[in-house]
C-alpha cells in the first residue's frame, strides 16, 4: 500500500494508519456528510437527523434545533451539507479546545455568500469567551463582556464565493490566533494574544451564530476539530490529503 507521507523514525505528529489521512492526536470531532449519506437514496438522505462524529468521541450533531425534520435542517447533497441561509447543525457543549495545547479547526467549504459564513463556532453571547471560524476570520476571545477585534485573525482576501476551498484556524495559549486559506496561500494572525478560553457553556454550532440570527449560505464538505495546535507540516499534509480525498468523490478543491 502506498502511503501519502512516510514519517521519519522520530516523528510523532501522526501514525501509520491514521483514519481519514488526518492526525489522530487531539482529534476531538470529525464531521463528514459524504460518509453519513453514503449509499443512501435522496429520499433516505432527507430522513437523516443526526450527523455522526467520526473521531470516535461521540460529539454527534443534530440537524437543526432537534431531531424532528424542519426548515432549519441543512440538506444532504451526497457530498456535503447544503445551507440555505437559515440552517444549522447543533452539537454538544463539550469544550473543543485545550487551555494547555490550544485548538485547530479544519474545513472544506464552498460559500455562496462570504458574509456570515459561520463554518463552526462555540460562542457565548453572555461571556464573549469563544471561538469562531467565520469565512475570512478566526476569532478566539477571552474578553468577559465585549468582543475584542484585536483577537480576530482576518484574511485580506479570504474565501471566494462559489469555490470549494480548504481553511484552517488555530490557536494555543500565549499565541495569537491564526487563520489559513489553502496550503498557506494566505494567512493572517490576530494582533492580540489570547491566554485562555474559560467558558465551556456554549454548544458547538455549524452554519449559524449562537443567537441563530445570522446564517451561512453555501455548502460544507468536512469539518475536523482538534484540542491542540496543529503545526505547519500537519496542516499542509491535511490540505493535500483532503484535496485528494475530495477528488476521489468528484469534487475539486482549489
Amino acid at each position: 500500500m502506498t502511503e501519502l507521507w512516510e514519517p521519519t523514525r522520530t516523528s510523532r505528529l501522526w501514525k501509520r494508519g491514521d483514519p481519514a489521512g488526518l492526525p489522530m492526536n487531539g482529534l476531538v470531532a470529525l464531521y463528514d456528510p459524504y460518509r453519513d449519506a453514503y449509499g443512501l437514496t435522496p429520499e433516505q438522505r432527507a430522513l437523516l437527523q443526526t450527523a455522526k462524529d467520526y473521531s470516535g468521541n461521540g460529539n454527534h450533531l443534530t440537524l437543526g434545533a432537534d431531531t424532528n425534520a424542519s426548515t432549519d435542517d441543512p440538506a444532504y447533497t451526497g457530498t456535503a451539507w447544503s445551507f440555505d441561509g437559515g440552517d444549522f447543525l447543533l452539537g454538544p457543549t463539550t469544550a473543543m479546545w485545550s487551555n494547555t495545547a490550544g485548538m485547530t479547526v479544519l474545513c472544506i467549504a464552498n460559500p455562496t455568500r462570504t458574509s456570515n459564513a459561520y463554518i463552526a463556532s462555540q460562542y457565548s453571547t453572555s461571556s464573549k469567551r469563544s471561538w469562531q471560524l467565520v469565512g475570512k476570520a478566526f476569532h478566539v476571545q477571552e474578553v468577559a463582556t465585549t468582543a475584542d477585534a484585536d483577537m480576530i485573525a482576518t484574511l485580506a482576501t479570504g474565501f471566494s464565493e462559489g469555490v470549494v476551498q480548504f481553511g484552517a484556524g488555530r490557536w494555543k495559549p500565549g499565541t495569537a490566533a491564526q487563520i489559513i486559506r489553502g496550503n498557506f496561500v494566505e494567512t493572517a494572525t490576530a494582533a492580540k494574544v489570547v491566554n485562555d478560553i474559560t467558558d465551556a457553556s456554549a454548544a458547538l454550532v455549524l452554519g449559524s451564530n449562537a443567537d441563530k440570527g445570522a446564517f451561512y449560505s453555501g455548502s460544507t464538505l468536512l469539518v475536523a476539530i482538534y484540542t491542540r495546535y496543529l503545526v505547519d507540516a500537519e496542516i499542509s499534509r491535511a490540505y493535500h490529503y483532503l484535496k485528494s480525498l475530495m477528488a476521489s468523490r468528484g469534487v475539486t478543491v482549489a
